[in-house]
């Protein structure tokens, strides 16, 4: 039956310990060792990751700027180049406001414009 008596002080036990011999110690040591010997690897493993992930980010960052730059240019320059080129050639072919092609082509006619050789000259 267990002692249930608790207003007794218990004797305490001795809690010094005896010190360790020279076998254990020697053991120990070589532990400490082997465990060092892990943490280098472990460290080298690491380093590894740690520029391997560094690398990742570095070239997903690259590809990010070769499909932004491209768009972010042509938002800039596209409207301007629109405006630049393409309005007076609907204008030339809008003629007043007929918008045919052949009428615009008998104006040349009827100005003295020789289609044959504009034609001639440009091949």
């Amino acid at each position: 039956m267990p002692n249930l008596d608790f207003g007794k002080a218990k004797k305490r036990p001795n809690l010094t310990t005896p010190p360790p011999r020279k076998d254990e110690v020697a053991e120990i040591k070589k532990m400490i060792k082997v465990q060092n010997d892990y943490l280098k690897e472990i460290y080298d493993n690491t380093k590894k990751t740690k520029r391997y992930i560094f690398l990742g980010r570095l070239i997903s960052l690259i590809y990010l700027l070769i499909i932004v730059i491209p768009i972010i240019i042509a938002i800039i320059y596209i409207p301007p180049f629109f405006q630049k080129n393409v309005e007076p050639l609907v204008k030339t072919f809008q003629n007043g406001e007929s918008g045919n092609i052949l009428e615009y082509v008998n104006s040349l006619k009827d100005q003295g414009v020789d289609l044959e050789d504009l034609i001639k000259m440009y091949k």
